[in-house]
């Protein structure tokens, strides 16, 4: 067999410095990399550690460890030590001889002060629904997080709640599993929860049904939709009705006290959409390059300024002012992540330059944080990558390669004081590189950060004043 070698390198990606210390073949294929540090605030700093390496409270996969460095630089602060440190690992080949490599990582770069960690869910889960209710949360359904048991196992039908000082704790079933559906709350307490699939496996399962329920009173099916969307947009109208917008076909509207939904015709079907409900009653959807506002009073759509940048998978935060911010997605035209902001008025019917995030991104979440602040967790880059991704794949012959890589970073969006426009600026990395994690924010402000990992810690994003 081949003796391996080891390779140091440092790039500077969008002015971002990624250093990058790899194990790999002579070939120069990289397909099991034993050590990975990235720095900064492009994909989310983390490193993969042989099995050899004796950090305590480490995970160890069969292969190595993946950590996100704002939790080495706890168990490096366990062991005494702070400041910068010179981390090297030392790997015995094939042949008998040993190869090193050795990355100098700031400690107190790393140490996390912006989030409180509480106990993990009781069930790992990703592609959830979580919905606040009041000052506890409720996780609802989902898959787990690693797809090769999800595709084996399906969705999950369980349900569980957290309250701030307090542990997960189970709560009654959904009547059918599901997976990339949607929640929820209503005036009374209670949840809806519409769409999903139930095996992840098979397109045919799509879901249906309405639930309604609690975790505390159990969930019974209340209606059903025309079509399965999976995926889809919901938009809650002041007069209790539900307007739903999908890949499966025309909108709909859901009347949860008659039980029986309707197609609204004027809406045709997004293959990816956001849809939110704006003050004065109208619903704004995004999807691509096309933008529409329905009257739920008239049941007809009304002219919308267009997009400055077309974008799909993006997310949408209305803001307390009236104001509806878009964050992210993927150009259509490019097939790229998209790295702007823009921010809707309604009153003039304008999209405005809202900044530029600090990594492109999209299928994340992005949940108001006090008045005037929205913050982005999760979702993927597509980023062009050198030969060291291990997930690349050819696109031209000009070794060009394009790869999705998890992100692990938070940041936040800041509207300009007293005028147009905004900024962003990063927070931190998850403890945990998360797929899907799903978001729900309290009555206090607080954001709380649920799942996407098996045993990911629930986050607490503290509330800003």
């Amino acid at each position: 067999m081949r003796a391996v070698s080891v390779s140091l390198e440092e790039t500077r990606v969008r002015s971002q410095p990624v250093l990058l210390v790899m194990l790999g073949r002579p070939s120069g294929r990289l397909d099991e990399p034993i050590i990975v540090l990235r720095t900064g605030h492009l994909l989310g700093a983390q490193i993969t550690v042989p099995r050899a390496w004796t950090i305590p409270n480490l995970p160890h996969g069969r292969d190595g460890a993946v950590v996100p460095a704002p939790l080495l630089a706890r168990a490096l602060m366990a062991q005494g030590k702070r400041g910068r440190v010179r981390i090297t690992a030392h790997v015995r080949c094939a042949d008998g001889s040993a190869k090193s490599a050795a990355v100098s990582f700031d400690i107190d770069a790393h140490l996390d002060v912006s989030f409180d960690l509480a106990a993990p869910m009781l069930i790992p889960r990703a592609s959830h629904a979580a919905v606040a209710r009041r000052e506890s949360v409720v996780a609802l359904g989902g898959r787990p997080p690693a797809w090769d048991i999800a595709l084996r196992t399906g969705a999950h039908a369980s349900t569980e709640t957290w309250s701030p000082g307090g542990a997960w704790r189970r709560g009654a079933d959904l009547v059918r599993p599901r997976a990339g559906h949607s929640a929820v709350a209503r005036d009374d307490g209670t949840l809806l929860v519409l769409g999903g699939t139930s095996r992840l496996s098979q397109f045919d399962g799509r879901v249906l049904e309405v639930e309604s329920g609690d975790p505390e009173g159990g969930f019974r099916d209340c209606g059903a939709l025309r079509v399965a969307h999976g995926r889809l947009a919901v938009a809650p109208l002041p007069d209790g009705r539900l307007l739903i917008v999908g890949s499966g076909g025309p909108g709909e509207l859901f009347d949860p006290a008659k039980g029986s939904s309707r197609f609204v015709d004027a809406l045709p079907a997004f293959a990816s959409c956001t849809a939110t409900t704006l003050a004065d009653g109208t619903v704004l959807i995004v999807g691509e390059a096309d933008v529409l506002r329905w009257d739920s009073k008239t049941e007809r759509v009304v002219p919308a300024a267009r997009l400055q940048n077309g974008r799909r998978g993006h997310a949408a935060t209305l803001l307390p002012d009236g104001r509806l911010l878009i964050t992210g997605g993927i150009d259509p035209a490019r097939a790229d992540c998209v790295w702007t902001a823009e921010l809707y008025d309604p009153t003039r019917d304008v999209w405005i330059d809202a900044g530029l995030m600090r990594c492109g991104r999209s299928s994340h979440q992005a949940v108001l944080r006090g008045q005037a602040s929205v913050v982005l967790v999760g979702g993927c880059a597509r980023q062009t990558a050198t030969r060291f991704g291990s997930t690349q794949r050819r696109d031209s012959d000009d070794v060009v390669y394009k790869h999705d890589v998890t992100i692990a970073d938070v940041e936040q969006w800041d509207a300009s004081p007293g005028g147009d426009g905004g900024s962003f600026t990063g927070l931190s990395a998850l403890p945990e590189i998360r797929d899907e994690p799903a978001v729900a924010r309290l009555a206090s402000g607080a954001v709380i950060v649920t799942g996407g990992a098996d045993d990911a810690a629930t986050v607490i994003l503290k509330p800003t004043v």
